[in-house]
């Protein structure tokens, strides 16, 4: 009996042409999971605020849970032609002094990136032999020293995920939060994916790690 065209070895493939992530080397069928299957074609990336040795500071909001959106802790715009789609953030506290603590993380339909902030980590391919490079532009975080963010007004903003800590949390330094949406999100460009660490009185001082998949818009546009 003929063998199914599937695959039968990890490879990425040029956009648009890869085979179904079906391996049967035992001759046992066995699905892969779709990130798996993204981070093997080379389309999930990684990158994180600043560096790795300096904490980053949240911003200081105006009254309980308020977020600035103008002021965002992390973020990047995504050009035409690209879709990402979020799939983790981790961030590490070193000290949460201040109340009413909160984290969001915040997509919208315009390249919202004005200026401030200082470059963030470079970009990088999931795959240490990283067969594709980022599309993505303008990634900053706000630094210990380097100022605020400054965003343009958000269209069609969306409130992917929030977390918040409503009192002085110093007795639990350092401690870490982790988001992993249940339900994932498209970004389609041109748009942007912020993130939010702000408090009242003093901020936090943290360090964040995100992870997304890039994909050409173009294989997931409705017909």
């Amino acid at each position: 009996m003929a063998e199914p065209l599937v695959a039968s070895t990890l490879s990425a493939e040029a956009a648009g042409t890869e085979l179904a992530p079906l391996l049967h080397p035992t001759g046992v069928p066995v699905q892969m999971d779709w990130i798996d299957y993204l981070t093997m074609q080379g389309y999930v990336f990684t990158s994180a605020s600043n560096n790795l040795g300096n904490f980053e500071l949240g911003e200081t909001g105006d009254d309980n849970q308020d977020i600035d959106p103008l002021e965002p802790s992390y973020m990047f715009d995504v050009p035409t032609g690209i879709t990402v789609i979020p799939l983790w953030a981790n961030v590490a506290f070193e000290v949460i002094t201040g109340t009413d603590t909160i984290l969001a993380a915040v997509s919208c339909e315009n390249e919202a990136y004005s200026s401030g902030g200082t470059a963030a980590l470079a970009v990088q391919n999931a795959r240490t032999d990283a067969p594709r490079t980022s599309g993505v532009k303008n990634i900053f975080a706000v630094g210990e020293s380097s100022g605020d963010i400054t965003a343009a007004t958000l269209v069609a903003p969306r409130t992917l995920w929030m977390w918040s800590s409503p009192t002085d949390a110093t007795g639990t330094d350092p401690f870490i939060v982790e988001w992993r949406p249940a339900v994932h999100s498209y970004i389609v460009g041109p748009g942007s994916f912020l993130f939010y660490c702000h408090a009242i009185g003093t901020e936090a001082s943290f360090r964040a790690t995100f992870s997304w998949a890039e994909v050409p818009s173009a294989l997931i546009t409705q017909k």
